[in-house]
């Protein structure tokens, strides 16, 4: 039941069912997480990012709960970054340590499942900057081929977008 909930709950998708989802994230049920993180990706406030970025760093989480967690924070990106644009003070902040947090755990946890790592490099490819170019480095040696061949190809996109903004 709880899984049906979250799901109609992102359909809807409204704001004000962030905190309740957000609850859902401590339910031990794998599909119920599932739908939460989902659900919450759908709904893309930026208040659900500290509870997503919590799920990478808990020891236990399962890889595709990490990798539908990561597709939800590119979701939360996706729907906020015209706040950026837009010079939202608060919103630059919460999304700048999001980024650099993201950026961190790329860099440290190479022994994480690909499948997760790919979700991030593609997220860091379109939302992460110069800061992001060490991290997307280091798994250019990648064990997986497809890991090595997406961080070549952020790197690349990154540095022609930072040309860009220099020329």
């Amino acid at each position: 039941v709880r899984e049906s909930i979250a799901f109609i709950l992102g359909e809807i998708g409204k704001e004000e069912f962030t905190q309740p989802l957000t609850d859902l994230l401590k339910v031990r049920n794998l599909d119920v997480r599932k739908n939460a993180i989902i659900a919450l990706g759908k709904i893309g406030s930026i208040e659900a990012l500290d509870h997503l970025m919590h799920i990478l760093e808990e020891k236990n989480s399962y890889w595709l709960i990490k990798k539908v967690a990561i597709d939800a924070i590119y979701n939360i990106f996706q729907k906020n970054w015209y706040r950026v644009k837009d010079d939202e003070k608060k919103a630059i902040r919460c999304l700048n340590k999001n980024i650099a947090h993201l950026i961190d755990y790329l860099g440290q946890k190479g022994e994480e499942n690909f499948k997760v790592k790919l979700s991030l490099i593609k997220l860091l490819e379109i939302y992460g900057g110069e800061q992001a170019l060490s991290a997307l480095i280091k798994r250019v040696n990648d064990f997986h081929r497809i890991v090595r061949t997406y961080a070549s190809n952020a790197i690349k996109k990154i540095e022609e977008r930072l040309e860009l903004e220099t020329s």
